[in-house]
């Protein structure tokens, strides 16, 4: 005599137990990790839209002015990164107000970096001393320099990855945005390492390289 299989309809207590304790986990876990990422990396867009915009506002600082691209100096002469950058707010100091090619200040701020913008004032101190600059420049390059060479970047202190867009597992990994020499395209990367001979961008570790083949992005 053959039996019919017995067919088991519903769960079990213990099946019960599991799904109501893992589904509240699983919901937490994507309320928590999707809007964070969307927050990254929409401060990722907007971060590399900051760059863009100052990378065409170094092309116009070189066609308004015919002083080639903005270069602050230091002692013994030596070009100064942000601070470069803040002549494009205000090209000469004896203006009386922001006069350059980027008079809106959040530009100069990564979204991701703490940084605040700069409320101008006449004296002018904090800006020009980039306090209130979120990326690193190098103000050594020339429009004839080609088209992919680094010239600015999200700022690292310790010259590895940027620490403005994530830290690891907590955001979805560590990168910055790096600008480019004449298109004045930006791009995502996740190492020092990047444009022409992937020489680091933040080190003079290629000294026997053309000048328009390495960049040291400095604040």
């Amino acid at each position: 005599m053959l039996r019919r299989p017995r067919y088991r309809n519903g769960f079990t207590l213990v099946e019960l137990i599991v799904l109501i304790v893992t589904v509240p986990i699983a919901s937490i876990f994507v309320m928590t990790y999707f809007p964070r990422n969307r927050e990254v990396c929409g401060k990722r867009s907007n971060c590399s839209s900051n760059l863009r915009q100052i990378g065409l506002a170094i092309e116009q600082y070189d066609m308004d002015y015919k002083q080639g691209y903005p270069r602050a100096t230091g002692p013994g002469n030596v070009g100064i990164g942000a601070r470069s950058l803040a002549l494009l707010a205000r090209p000469y100091p004896k203006a009386d107000k922001l006069s350059g090619q980027l008079t809106n200040l959040k530009v100069f701020v990564c979204p991701s970096s703490g940084d605040k913008p700069d409320q101008f004032t006449e004296t002018w101190t904090e800006f020009s001393s980039a306090k209130s600059i979120s990326y690193g420049y190098d103000p050594g390059h020339a429009s004839n320099d080609g088209t992919d060479v680094i010239v600015a970047a999200d700022y690292s202190l310790d010259g590895k990855n940027s620490r403005n867009h994530g830290r690891g597992k907590d955001h979805n990994g560590a990168g910055q945005n790096v600008l480019f020499l004449g298109d004045w395209h930006v791009e995502w990367t996740t190492t020092p390492n990047y444009g022409v001979q992937e020489n680091n961008i933040y080190r003079d570790d290629a000294p026997d390289l053309p000048r328009a083949q390495d960049s040291i992005i400095v604040r």
